[in-house]
């Protein structure tokens, strides 16, 4: 099953990352101690690594998608 960003639902699990970290900042004491208003640069610097790494693979995707090329009879 391929990742397809016109599907609603894959648009959804990807935001989803991002609610996780949100959330993670907020329940998890130990980064709560590091960004207690998600304003800090911690929470920054995650966001921007977790948006790096869906770009990296968005990127890998468009480079390694080769077409169907249908079969000559």
């Amino acid at each position: 099953m391929a990742l397809d960003l016109r599907d609603r639902r894959d648009r959804v699990a990807l935001s989803n990352v991002f609610v996780l970290v949100v959330q993670s900042f907020v329940k998890v004491s130990a980064l709560n101690a590091l960004a207690p208003t998600q304003s800090e640069p911690p929470f920054a610097i995650t966001q921007a690594v977790v948006l790096v790494i869906f770009i990296l693979i968005a990127l890998i995707a468009v480079f390694r998608f080769r077409p169907v090329t249908p079969m000559r009879a």
